[in-house]
């Protein structure tokens, strides 16, 4: 039925949303402590599986590109 289905729909977004939020604060850790990984593998290990998709989510998080976070800390 129509209504449930909306409601599952927003679930997903909003746990997809605090799902995300969690990984780049993860990716925010990794970018600040020895040893430094490239973007690639960190993306890989908070489980984005392409560092476009991560870089995407990251800018969209954090309002500037994860190389550009890190070349600020």
């Amino acid at each position: 039925d129509l209504p449930v289905k909306l409601h599952q729909s927003y679930l997903w977004t909003k746990l997809n949303l605090w799902l995300n939020h969690l990984r780049i604060e993860e990716a925010k850790l990794l970018m600040t402590q020895p040893p430094k990984r490239n973007l690639s593998e960190i993306a890989e290990r908070i489980g984005f599986t392409d560092l476009a998709h991560f870089s995407k989510q990251f800018k969209l998080q954090e309002g500037v590109s994860p190389s550009e976070w890190r070349k600020n800390m």
